[in-house]
């Protein structure tokens, strides 16, 4: 909780950060129209900072999802594409076949090399990256921001090109709660090395001050904020899908750690007690998760895939609650969406969604367990007043914190701090 002070102080940052236009590089794995968690956060920042008057281009390597986070971003990546994203400027960068043989041993050798050996390879590759990530760059660059999405290659180019340039250099964490050891050492040694490093919530400003060695003066909470169409068709989505019933849902891509799973094994036990209840599943599939609904033989088991904006928007509204008790989220936007539409969300029982949702006030938090999680959603559907209470608590926190215009400040202001001890 901020005193009244630091708010006064927060306030005065912002103001002064706001007057001081700047022209902004980013560099993520992916961005839109990839459905990326990560790439829709990025954009939707980069919007709402070129609304104040600021410069935003962007450097990617995916538009669409993938998975192959090695092969896929270095050996299998797509060739360059130039496009506009809603007014923001994209490069898509890929490798010639000259440099993809290059690439190709130093890969292999990444690929089967022990995690402490791995730190050893990774600047060759990201050299090899060089000629590709500075031809995409077109126009002046005061500042670099950078992703923690897939492998370091990108981010570790990135930063060389902010160093190559003098500019200073700001990665976004993205931390999960049990990321360390030697696996993630490489992204250790980028945040402490960066000259920002934006964190999403209190709980991972923690981690990286007091886990990652990171100077807590460098490390500046934003948190993230709801994605969701301005206009929207609840009538239209549930005749387009043939839903007649109330539903709860699931928002997001089916890895296990979301929960997805999860949610399927709990529920006979939720239809035992709701037999009028449909789950409605969104989100990109997995071969797991396709091999498992083409299994499901319940009618009240809905999985729709990957819908538009408009579709997810009105899923939101129609629901009784949403359910994402996942265990790996370094936020999760898809919770503030939910409360925007006064919804009561079940996230995973995990220190960083500890930090966002509180449980029995604007939510409720669950682990995979079956049993424990059938308890926390049939809580919920038989006790309409609380439930009801808990979206209305949700509505109110993301006003007060999440709203993009407060995101877009802090960042501003964190890229303003960078600049001064750079």
């Amino acid at each position: 909780m901020r005193t009244s002070v630091e708010v006064r102080r927060f306030q005065f940052i912002c103001a002064t950060a706001a007057e001081s236009k700047v022209n902004i590089l980013y560099a993520s794995l992916a961005y839109p129209p990839s459905v990326s968690g990560a790439g829709i956060y990025l954009h939707r920042l980069a919007c709402e900072l070129v609304s104040q008057g600021h410069q935003a281009r962007v450097i990617t390597q995916w538009t669409r999802i993938r998975d192959d986070f090695l092969f896929g971003s270095i050996l299998r990546a797509d060739p360059h594409h130039a496009y506009v994203e809603d007014g923001i400027p994209v490069q898509q960068i890929g490798f010639s076949e000259w440099t993809r043989r290059l690439m190709f041993p130093w890969v292999h050798l990444y690929h089967r090399a022990p995690f402490a050996a791995r730190p050893l390879l990774i600047p060759a590759i990201s050299r090899l990256m060089r000629s590709s990530f500075e031809g995409a760059v077109t126009g002046p660059v005061d500042i670099v921001h950078g992703m923690r999405t897939g492998r370091e290659f990108l981010p570790v180019a990135a930063r060389n090109y902010a160093r190559k340039q003098s500019v200073p250099y700001v990665i976004t964490a993205l931390l999960h709660h049990d990321w360390h050891g030697p696996r993630h050492a490489p992204f250790d040694r980028l945040y402490r090395s960066a000259d920002g490093v934006i964190a999403l919530t209190d709980f991972e400003k923690e981690f990286l001050v007091e886990r990652k060695g990171v100077a807590e003066d460098r490390v500046h909470v934003t948190g993230l904020g709801p994605v969701l169409a301005e206009s929207y068709d609840v009538t239209a989505f549930r005749a387009r899908h043939g839903i007649e019933r109330p539903y709860i849902l699931f928002l997001g891509r089916k890895v296990d750690h979301k929960g997805w799973g999860a949610i399927l094994d709990a529920a006979p036990q939720i239809f035992a007690q709701f037999p009028d209840l449909e789950i409605v599943f969104m989100g990109p599939d997995t071969p797991a998760s396709t091999a498992r609904f083409k299994a499901t033989t319940n009618s009240r088991i809905r999985n729709l895939g990957c819908l538009d904006l408009e579709e997810k928007t009105a899923a939101l509204a129609d629901c009784e609650l949403f359910c994402m008790p996942s265990y790996g989220e370094a936020f999760g936007i898809v919770y503030t969406e939910a409360w925007q539409l006064k919804k009561p969300v079940i996230g995973g029982d995990t220190a960083t969604l500890r930090s966002i949702i509180t449980d029995g006030v604007d939510g409720l938090l669950s682990s995979h367990d079956p049993g424990q999680l059938a308890e926390r959603v049939t809580w919920l559907l038989s006790h309409e007043a609380e439930a009801k209470r808990m979206g209305e608590a949700g509505l109110q926190k993301m006003e007060k914190r999440y709203t993009w215009q407060r995101i877009a400040d802090a960042t501003a202001a964190a890229y303003m701090s960078a600049t001064k001890s750079h």
